[in-house]
């Protein structure tokens, strides 16, 4: 049996913007001389040891595990004050269909992503909140809610597949035939909803998988799904630290950081040989997410493993204890009631995804393998997994690497021609520190696979804006486009056709930022951020359109403040989501 562990440490979201602008370029104080080209490697860099490893046998999990809870043990015992709390834990639309309609802004042509409103030109789907939703929006004249459905959980969003609409929701209860501490931290369902006949939409398969969504595709009638999983430690383990007769060391509230490193030491040396005991003593079940799969066949499933430990991968550093699953479900085939689940672990957490048509990247910054002590090294991990339906493993884990900084968004990454950019800043978002007292600034990485389980490091950029942090970046071809800030909004314009030298040709500097970028055509940029005035006030919410056909020289053609009313400036979501 498990009991739920519910540990929450506070995490402070850092937003560094103090925003003052000169009126135009050639008011600017400051030098800021634009870096046209980066210096050409001789030679690709090797990535460091990031590499994912599979476990051979439960064994090998097993030892694995140890290390991990032994170290966080370690932590709330001698680094933590706070300390772990215990406790439960088809119809037609009625007229000729419209000859084009619009579908989800996605970063990818041919990878559709979560949205909360999917149509197919004759009608919308919407899933938000609690409720999914068939809307007849063709003739608009005529448009009218046709059946809708109440949702169990909070909706991510959905995916339309054919007469499918997939619809991803978070849910917090325990679901029926599940004790409450076999899933303490709720979990993350998929409902195949049947919208053959739009006036009664029908749910015909339901998947239930302990953990939380960090992303999903649609790719060629394949969903990919990365959820992480916050697994529960053993009460039993728990309980050591709490014990008295193990003669663990004890320290003062405000025993220095040797005195600390001290103690760890000793009680690591008492408590592994205790831990592993415990361990190896622990079902498989009651280690890994769990995962049911419900259909009108099987109504009656039970929760079963998601992944068993040949289909697991451990990081090279002892991580936080969490999985990230990426799970494959098949839509694309004549009963997709019947598609097997595939389902590949790591025992890792990171939530920033970023998918090709062919592969999938995760990333994990280095805070998530931090235990608290030592220097904070700002890295990012990179782990690729290839995407081939057609095998037998449709999401094979090929290959890791790691870069300097950490990322800003799944925009931070775009992969051209078999190589992946990667835009990061050694910045800490947390608390609003840098590695370095020499403010290093921002990179662009260009990493190659070189089929042996590496993404090695082909192309550098650095030195890029000192001081400042990425607001926005966007990947398009070989050509890329990176907004960093501190005071002023510098746009830089990035060559990117040879991945062993990537460049910056042009900058332009204006007020305000941005936060997000979108081509239009090959010779405009549109940007959604924020303006300013020149003392730095916030005004609103700034739609602007960069003209770029002179990539060297790009130029503000536009800009539309929306104004709000006196002391409030406007706000929109396309600011953090670019749906």
């Amino acid at each position: 049996m498990k009991c739920p562990i519910r540990i929450l440490a506070p995490l402070v979201l850092f937003l560094a913007a103090s925003i003052g602008a000169a009126a135009s370029p050639s008011d600017l104080d400051r030098d800021r001389t634009p870096r046209k080209s980066a210096g050409r490697l001789t030679a690709p860099r090797a990535a460091s040891p990031v590499a994912l490893k599979a476990f051979n046998e439960c064994a090998e999990f097993n030892s694995y595990l140890t290390d991990v809870v032994l170290e966080t043990l370690i932590r709330h015992k001698y680094w933590w004050v706070v300390r772990p709390w215990f406790g439960p834990e088809r119809e037609t639309g009625g007229g000729d269909s419209p000859t084009d309609y619009t579908t989800t802004n996605v970063q990818e042509e041919g990878v559709d992503e979560l949205d909360i409103v999917k149509t197919d030109g004759n009608y919308l789907y919407i899933a938000e909140n609690d409720l999914f939703a068939v809307v007849q929006s063709w003739p608009a004249a005529d448009s009218r809610l046709t059946a809708s459905l109440d949702l169990s959980g909070a909706a991510y969003g959905l995916f339309l597949y054919r007469d499918l609409a997939v619809v991803i929701s978070n849910f917090y209860d325990y679901p029926d035939g599940l004790v409450a501490p076999e899933m303490p931290w709720g979990g993350t369902r998929i409902e195949l909803v049947d919208v053959t006949d739009r006036s009664a939409p029908t749910v015909v398969r339901t998947i239930e998988v302990e953990g939380y969504l960090a992303a999903a595709r649609l790719i060629d009638g394949h969903i990919y799904a990365v959820i992480s999983s916050y697994l529960d430690i053993p009460y039993a383990a728990w309980e050591l630290i709490g014990r008295d007769d193990l003669g663990l060391p004890e320290l003062d509230w405000d025993a220095r950081e040797e005195e600390r490193a001290a103690a760890a030491s000793e009680a690591r040396r008492i408590l592994r040989p205790l831990v592993a005991g415990i361990i190896g003593r622990t079902g498989l079940e009651e280690l890994v997410p769990l995962a049911r799969d419900r259909t009108a066949a099987n109504p009656d499933a039970s929760f079963e493993p998601l992944v068993g430990c040949g289909d697991l991968y451990r990081p090279a550093e002892t991580s936080e204890y969490s999985m990230l699953s990426v799970l494959h479900l098949d839509l694309d085939v004549p009963d997709p009631m019947t598609s097997r689940i595939d389902a590949t672990g790591l025992l890792a957490d990171g939530w920033t995804v970023y998918a090709s048509t062919t592969n999938l990247y995760v990333t994990q910054s280095s805070m998530w393998w931090w235990w608290g002590w030592g220097d904070l090294e700002m890295t990012t991990a990179v782990h690729k997994f290839e995407l081939d339906p057609s095998a037998g493993n449709p999401v094979r884990y090929a290959a890791s690497g790691e870069v300097e900084g950490w990322l800003h968004s799944q925009f931070s990454m775009g992969e051209h021609d078999g190589h992946l950019r990667v835009a990061t800043t050694e910045f800490d978002w947390w608390w609003g520190n840098t590695d370095d007292e020499e403010d290093p600034g921002s990179r662009i990485t260009v990493l190659a696979d070189d089929g042996q389980g590496a993404l090695t490091t082909t192309g550098l950029l650095d030195g890029i804006a000192p001081g400042e942090r990425i607001f926005a970046c966007r990947f398009v071809g070989d050509k890329g486009y990176l907004v960093t800030f501190e005071q002023i909004d510098p746009l830089f314009t990035l060559d990117l056709s040879d991945p062993t030298a990537p460049a910056i040709v042009g900058e332009l500097e204006v007020t305000g930022f941005s936060s997000y970028l979108h081509p239009v055509g090959e010779d405009y940029l549109l940007a959604v951020g924020m303006e300013a005035d020149p003392e730095g006030v916030i005004l609103g919410l700034a739609v602007s359109v960069f003209d770029v056909s002179d990539f060297a020289n790009p130029t503000l053609a536009r800009r539309y403040l929306v104004e709000g009313e006196e002391g409030v400036w406007s706000w929109s979501e396309a600011l953090h989501d670019h749906h």
